[in-house]
């Protein structure tokens, strides 16, 4: 059957009007698969943190192990401690701490050394000045025995001259002087200065005129030395 004349131009309107409406479903469905699929990967997200929030984390993965030698070495023996580090290490202290107590014992041994050095030497000082004091006590006895034989010798002295005053007082002036030009010098002072004036007088006129001028001389210096002697002793105190 032959094709209406007008059928040409009806297709040419309608077919602008069809193109148009089916961009416009496309866009719709194309629209409504995007919000489907951004559903779809919203729940798969929360769907994931839920199983994360719910099941424990995963091990790291551990590294592949290592074959081990086919003859290994022996493991190196760890090295023992010393017998300083032992005693740190029981006694709780540092090697540091150890060392500074070493050293104050040796210094704490150094100082007893020398204390008892110190005593050594004292104890030395101390019986030599027990030895020196009971030389000096020693040595006073020795003093004072002598002079008490000094004294005794002087006083027998003394005696002894006083007994040779009275004889020559008692003998005639001439014979007196005839034994006083040959007595000893010191002998014949001693005497001479114990006899009375008045004796001595008379045995004098009769001796020898080199001798009686000796004794005369002997007799001034006798008197003159105690008289010095007296002036050079210091005043008494007070």
């Amino acid at each position: 059957m032959p094709s209406p004349p007008f059928a040409l131009p009806q297709n040419v309107r309608i077919l602008p009007a069809l193109i148009i409406t089916l961009g416009v479903v496309l866009s719709l469905r194309a629209a409504a698969t995007a919000r489907a699929a951004e559903a779809a990967q919203d729940g798969a997200s929360d769907a994931a943190k839920s199983e994360t929030a719910a099941s424990p984390k995963a091990p790291a993965a551990q590294p592949a192990a290592v074959p081990a030698p086919a003859n290994p070495a022996p493991p190196a023996p760890a090295s023992a401690p010393t017998g300083g580090d032992a005693f740190a290490a029981q006694a709780g202290l540092t090697p540091n701490e150890l060392s500074v107590l070493q050293s104050l014992g040796a210094r704490r041994e150094l100082l007893d050394g020398r204390e008892r050095a110190l005593g050594d030497r004292t104890s030395l000082v101390e019986a030599a000045e027990k030895r020196l004091e009971q030389r000096v006590a020693e040595l006073k006895q020795i003093e004072a025995a002598i002079q008490a034989l000094i004294g005794k010798m002087d006083t027998e002295q003394e005696a002894r001259t006083n007994a040779l005053v009275s004889i020559y007082q008692k003998m005639r002036a001439k014979d007196a002087a005839a034994i006083f030009d040959a007595l000893d010098q010191d002998v014949l002072v001693a005497v001479a200065s114990r006899m009375k004036d008045q004796s001595l007088a008379e045995i004098l006129g009769l001796m020898q005129p080199a001798a009686a001028r000796r004794l005369t001389t002997a007799l001034a210096q006798a008197k003159k030395l105690p008289e010095e002697a007296a002036q050079l002793r210091p005043p008494p105190n007070g």
